[in-house]
């Protein structure tokens, strides 16, 4: 077996393995999903970019940790106290 056939398999076994992409509508996220959410906000909105043939964000590392408002007067929904469900 050549390496090029051993990586068309590993390639194959790597996205038919993963299964259907599952459907997140009906998630119910806790605020300690926060991170999970901003992620994938951000990859929707650069697939969008990239679909839409519009420029990718160029995305720099920071040196410092940035800075963040957790407090419930924040403008940012991600770090918004989330209220306890009703029982």
């Amino acid at each position: 077996m050549s390496a090029y056939t051993s990586f068309e398999i590993e390639d194959y076994v790597t996205q038919v393995g993963q299964g259907k992409i599952a459907d997140r509508t009906a998630e119910n996220l806790a605020e300690s999903d926060a991170k999970v959410e901003l992620l994938r906000r951000l990859w929707l909105k650069e697939v969008t970019a990239l679909l839409e043939g519009r420029p990718l964000t160029d995305w720099k590392i920071p040196t410092e940790p940035l800075p963040v408002d957790r407090s419930e007067t924040s403008d940012n929904p991600i770090f918004r106290q989330v209220a306890p469900a009703a029982e």
